[in-house]
């Protein structure tokens, strides 16, 4: 059986796996009553009840990532939308969604496919497969965390110097900071490339630093505290300026009048506010539990509870498709104008006799259906408000209700 490093750092069967006999299968290592740790903890009869709960758990690990494949797919496809091109935020979701994707399969796919013994890991592990492994895993990872300090740094420029964020938070320089992140990252994992290698431990297949070699060990180290554990504070303290922001301009515009771009930054702020609340939620147990095992013995239930905290950061890497349907009605509604339009296009096409209604209460409802669902569900030539068209029927007025929700301006 395999391990598996982040950045650099021994997770391999220290912090994700439980070594067995190379022979056995996957649903025998679930009951297997004398399996050994890979630190020395026996599994005796009393601990196969413990390792059938770690193999439940590792189980999950699959699901997580066709879960993550889809939401971030779709994350893909709205982002990309003309509608999005223009902000600044979509630069940084867009690379966040690869950054997701990219620790969905290097890490979790990685350590199922590495533990469920499909292929002999002999026929693959190799000093390059770990290699190549451990430096794109302490890469992506960093860089989704990272990704997420820069968004709240963003809002928290939006909100406490508007004016001045206006020139400075751009598409351009998205790009510029996203591309700079990503190449900063790159420098220091250069450790796994120098110093992970295959290692076979109480029968199983591991990829760790090399131990004999104490500056990788010290480099690795270093890197895991400095880039992996800081980002949590930096994500923590600007949250906390993020609200404290957020409080005082309600405090001071409660008699202001709000127009909808007003309304739409606050909307989006609350959106990333919450992305952020998410990962601190998900992704500090992980780093807590990981840094603590690294000085106790890896006992059944530490294991357990270490695997735990991995699948509550692959949740956080899926998740955030749902958290911007959720509290962004752009988002939302943009969701809705991508995927079900063949749908609505044909249902609007049988029906368009019927969506003829009083255009006093429904003025614009034909041009930005157009607009932003790319059908013509109404006539050719939409009327000005004070043209009254014939009401057909009740139902007619009521479908037209119903879809007049869908030309609301995005926010």
């Amino acid at each position: 059986m395999s391990g598996h490093a982040d950045n650099g750092i021994d997770l391999g069967s220290v912090d994700w796996e439980l070594s067995t006999t190379g022979s056995m299968t996957s649903s025998e290592r679930a009951t297997c009553a004398n399996c050994s740790a890979d630190v020395g903890v026996a599994f005796g009869e009393q601990d196969s009840s413990l390792h059938g709960i770690l193999y439940a758990i590792r189980m999950c690990f699959l699901p997580i990532v066709l879960l993550g494949t889809v939401t971030n797919g779709f994350n893909f496809v709205i982002l990309t939308r003309r509608d999005m091109r223009f902000l600044s935020t979509s630069v940084y979701l867009f690379a966040l969604a690869l950054a997701d994707l990219g620790v969905m399969y290097v890490e979790l796919f990685r350590v199922w496919f590495e533990w469920a013994d499909l292929v002999r890991p002999e026929t693959y592990f190799t000093g390059a497969y770990c290699k190549i492994a451990n430096y794109t895993n302490g890469v992506v990872r960093d860089y989704s965390n990272w990704l997420i300090a820069c968004l709240t740094l963003e809002r928290v420029m939006m909100v406490a110097s508007p004016y001045r964020a206006k020139h400075l938070c751009t598409v351009s320089t998205a790009r510029r900071v996203a591309a700079v992140l990503f190449g900063t990252l790159c420098i220091p994992h250069l450790h796994s490339l120098i110093f992970s290698v295959p290692q076979t431990q109480n029968g199983g297949w591991v990829c760790w630093e090399d131990r004999s070699l104490r500056v990788g060990v010290i480099w690795a180290a270093i890197v895991e505290f400095a880039i992996g554990y800081v980002v949590i504070l930096v994500v923590f303290v600007l949250n906390i300026i993020l609200v404290s922001l957020i409080y005082r301009s309600k405090l001071s515009c409660l008699t202001c009048s709000s127009d909808k771009r007003a309304n739409a930054n606050r909307r989006l702020t609350r959106t990333l506010l919450l992305v952020a609340v998410v990962f601190l939620v998900c992704e500090t147990p992980r780093i807590i539990i990981s840094f603590v095992c690294r000085f106790l013995t890896r006992t059944p239930t530490r294991r357990i509870v270490l695997n735990l905290s991995y699948v509550l950061s692959g949740i956080n890497h899926a998740s955030n498709f749902f958290i911007y349907v959720l509290a962004s009605p752009r988002f939302r509604h943009l969701s809705l104008a991508t995927f079900p339009v063949s749908l609505i296009a044909k249902y609007v096409r049988k029906s368009q006799p019927a969506f003829t209604y009083r255009v006093q209460q429904y003025p614009d409802v034909g041009r930005q259906l157009i607009d932003h669902i790319g059908v013509n569900v109404l006539p050719l030539r939409v009327p000005e408000a004070s043209t009254c068209l014939e009401r057909i029927s009740p139902e007619a007025e009521q479908e037209g209700r119903r879809l007049a929700e869908y030309q609301l301006p995005f926010s």
